[in-house]
Parts: structure tokens; sequence; C-alpha cells
């Protein structure tokens, strides 16, 4: 259907199972499938191939996709390209949302099912949302919902697939743009054809698990620490999960913090404290116990020992003021 355009997380499964779905009701071609992270670059890239893509009477599906005040103004503007070519705009996704970005820009959809969410994710909403039919659409839903709200399966084979899932998905985040979003493509293809998973999203999640051991067991020879319940690692391109893993299990903190030297981008977790405060208080967003922000890099880039230093103060002193 030429008149569906998709733009969906490009981070994990959640966002490229949702965009699944909405191929598998509508038959989207994959030239209107688009992907973005929390960063003004990657959206910017993303509006720009939607407002190509875009025909009159369009319908534009934007799932597992939170909003911060930054981004606010790119998405408006995203919101009103479609509808000024008499098209309608949907958002399913199960982020915070502050009051006032839900009216100014959840408010300029047809159709708007968003906000902290802690039953359903946005490939749940998805499903619902669209009444997507088939045993393998429930199936994948259901997987999901584990993997996203960082959950252990009891099925040894659905452990597996969240593993493959968050590996390869974290590995074509690594490369261009150009390359992860083939890669990411080739996921959406591969759930549309009923399969979970092909011998490639095994090969390349084996590939990157690889190099993530690595790089986390050298990440973990130096933490850093904000205050007492805080510890914070710095590295290049890790699976964030298993990196925030890796830095609780030997600070035994509760709230992990992992920085993507690479990509300017810092990934929380927490069991307990309500990390999402955190990343809010620097333009971030997400789920209370997983969540992520973007860093100033003209303030904190090349990340040497004293930019460290610097940001990992800054932390602890607005997680102090918030009272974490």
């Amino acid at each position: 259907m030429e008149n569906i355009i998709s733009l969906t997380h490009a981070s994990d499964i959640d966002g490229v199972a949702s965009a699944a779905l909405i191929k598998m009701k509508y038959g989207v071609p994959d030239s209107n499938i688009f992907f973005a992270d929390y960063s003004m670059k990657s959206l910017l890239s993303a509006g720009g191939g939607i407002r190509k893509a875009l025909k009159p009477g369009a319908t534009l599906f934007i799932t597992d996709l939170g909003i911060n005040k930054g981004l606010a103004p790119e998405f408006i503007r995203i919101i009103k390209s479609v509808k000024g070519l008499n098209g309608s705009v949907v958002w399913f996704d199960h982020h915070f949302w502050e009051d006032s970005e839900i009216r100014n820009v959840a408010g300029g959809c047809d159709l708007a099912v968003i906000g902290e969410n802690r039953r359903y994710c946005a490939t749940e909403i998805t499903y619902r949302e669209l009444s997507v039919r088939g045993a393998f659409a429930r199936r994948l839903s259901d997987t999901v919902h584990y993997s996203d709200f960082n959950l252990r399966p009891r099925e040894r084979s659905k452990r597996r697939l969240i593993g493959i899932y968050a590996l390869s998905i974290a590995y074509y985040n690594t490369l261009g743009v150009n390359k992860r979003r083939k890669g990411l493509l080739h996921i959406v293809d591969t759930l549309c054809k009923g399969k979970f998973f092909d011998g490639r999203m095994a090969a390349d999640a084996s590939f990157f698990e690889r190099r993530n051991i690595e790089r986390i067991a050298e990440m973990a020879k130096r933490l850093h620490y904000a205050g007492e319940n805080i510890a914070v690692g710095f590295g290049p391109e890790m699976q964030s999960t298993q990196a925030c893993a890796s830095i609780s299990e030997k600070s035994g903190r509760d709230i992990s913090i992992y920085v993507n030297v690479k990509a300017g981008t810092c990934h929380l977790r927490s069991k307990k404290a309500d990390c999402s405060l955190i990343a809010r208080a620097f333009g971030g967003g997400g789920h209370p116990h997983a969540c992520g922000f973007s860093i100033d890099k003209r303030k904190y880039g090349g990340f040497s020992e004293k930019k460290k230093e610097m940001l990992v103060s800054e932390i602890g002193k607005r997680s102090a003021a918030l009272g974490i």
C-alpha cells in the first residue's frame, strides 16, 4: 500500500517489530519504512526521507519513539508536512511524555496512544490497535514484551531469540545510516515472512557478541562513581543492556550508566530507582528503569579522563538535586 509510511525506533526490537506488524497489516514497501533514534541528526535524516515519500492522503505511523523538548520541533514539522497533504498521523508509544509534549506534539496527531505504559510495549500496542491477525504476530508480540521490559522468559529458545535481536540490532546501529537501514529492514522483512530470525541475523549477532564481550571486559576495568548509587562505564559500541548489567554486577550500584564514547550517548539501567529522572534532566527520556540521553559533544567530546570526570560529576550533581 503506497499511502502508508512507517517511522520507528532504530535501537531495539520493539521499534523494529512494530514496523514489521505495520508492514504485515498494510503491505508497506521498504522504501516507506524509516528508522530514527533520539538524536536530532537521525530524526532529520528520517524526516527528509519521509517528505520525499509523502503523497496526498498518506498515513504516517510513528512507533516506539518518545519525545523530548529538543526533538519536538522536528516532529511537529514532520506532522505538519503530512497534514498539509491531507494525510493522517498515528503514534503508538509507551514512554513518558510531558504534558506540554502531549499538547503540542500528540495533539497534532489523528490518533495517539502514548504515555508511560508498564503493561504493553509499542509492539503490543501496535498489535492490539491494528488487530494484526495470525499466531505468528501474537507470538512475536509476546516475545518483544519480554525483551523490552527486560524480563527473563522460562523458555531457553525465547531467551536465545531475544539475544539475537538485541545483538544484531546493536550491531546494525554501529554502521553508517544506509547500512543500518538495510540491516534493520532485513529484520522487518524476515519477520514479515513469518520467521523469527534467519542465518544472517544469527551470524551478525554472533559476530557482535564476540566483540561485545571483549569491550565490556575492557570497560569494566575502570569504572567511575557518581555518589553512592551510580556507577558509570565508558567505551565504544556495545549492547547497552549487557554493558549496564556488567557495570551493575561489578560496582554493586543500583544505577548503571554506559557511555558510548563514539555515538555520544548515555544508556541508563536500574533495578530500584527511577533513572529516567536523570535522563530527562539531560534532555533524554525512556522508562523508569531503562532510558538514555545524548551528550553535548562540544562539552564532553573526546572523552579524555578530565572530560569523563566532568560528565560523571555533572551526573552526580543533577542526580543529587533530584534526590537520587
